[in-house]
């Protein structure tokens, strides 16, 4: 394996995340609900018919949406 020499500065990979979060959104945070949760089904259910129409789509037609949870590269890998 190959060593970095000492002189050189360590990489850095500048990810979004709780750093750089707004306080309202770390405290929205603190709630936990998953996908047994009635409450979690419902906000889901409601994204998922809002970025349909988003996309003047409709389920009836076939089309569904099918979220990712993860990074902004997270789809592609």
């Amino acid at each position: 394996m190959k060593s970095i020499p000492e002189n050189q500065p360590d990489k850095l990979l500048f990810t979004p995340g709780p750093l750089t979060t707004s306080l309202t959104v770390k405290q929205a945070m603190l709630h936990d609900a998953g996908s047994w949760h009635h409450d979690f089904n419902e906000r889901v259910r409601w994204i998922r018919e809002q970025l349909l129409a988003l996309a003047e789509l409709s389920s009836a037609d076939g089309w569904v949406v099918v979220p990712l949870q993860g990074s902004g590269t997270y789809g592609v890998e």
